[in-house]
This record gives C-alpha cells, sequence and structure tokens, in this order.
C-alpha cells in the first residue's frame, strides 16, 4: 500500500502520477521546458525540479499516524471477521434448537383437510 496519495492511490491512481497532474508540477515542467513542440527536460534541467516534500520531522509524524491507523483498520476488521464468526455459530446453534425440538403439538379439533 502506498503511504503517499490518500484516497486517490487507493483508487489506482499513484503518488507520482497526482503530482505530475498538478499545479506546481506543470509550473516546474513550463520553468525548465526546453521551448521545443515536445515539452521535456534535460538531465541538467531535472536535477533543478522542484519536489515540494514536508520537513523530515513531519513526515515522520505522517508514518506514524499511519501506521496508527492500520493498526487500527487491523483491529477493526478483526472484530468484524470475529462478528461474523459468532453470528454464524449463534445462527447454526438457534437452528439446530429449533429443528431439533420434540413439542407435542395438540391434536386438532377438527380435521384437517377439505370439505
Amino acid at each position: 500500500m502506498s503511504l503517499a496519495g490518500g484516497s486517490r492511490a487507493s483508487q489506482g491512481y499513484n503518488s507520482l502520477f497526482i503530482y505530475l497532474e498538478s499545479q506546481i508540477a506543470k509550473q516546474m515542467l513550463q520553468r525548465f521546458d526546453n521551448g521545443s513542440a515536445q515539452p521535456n527536460l534535460s538531465s541538467n534541467n531535472l536535477r533543478k525540479y522542484e519536489i515540494p516534500l514536508p520537513p523530515l520531522a513531519e513526515q515522520h509524524r505522517i508514518v506514524a499516524k499511519v501506521n496508527e491507523l492500520m493498526a487500527l483498520c487491523d483491529r477493526l476488521e478483526s472484530s468484524l471477521v470475529t462478528g461474523d464468526e459468532t453470528r454464524g455459530q449463534l445462527v447454526d446453534a438457534l437452528l439446530h434448537e429449533a429443528l431439533s425440538l420434540n413439542v407435542d403439538w395438540p391434536e386438532p379439533k377438527q380435521p384437517l383437510g377439505f370439505m
């Protein structure tokens, strides 16, 4: 799972694509474009290309928060699985009990059938 890109990453986009489609990336491309009909970057200009990143301490905080949230997701998923298993066991027990009842049904006062 990619940490960057948020919900778009989970929808099949990767963070690099999202960045390259951003306004800042388009501005960088225009800034370092060589002026030909086909926009491109030389290796020298690519070294000057700015990719905004949060400070390292903020990156660590983000990763820690994502890890915390992923652990919560894992616990929630586990509890859903446990709940499904418990529900299945309860339904099985209820059906077993209902189908194995030995009930003395009273005789009908009138005969059943058509007249």
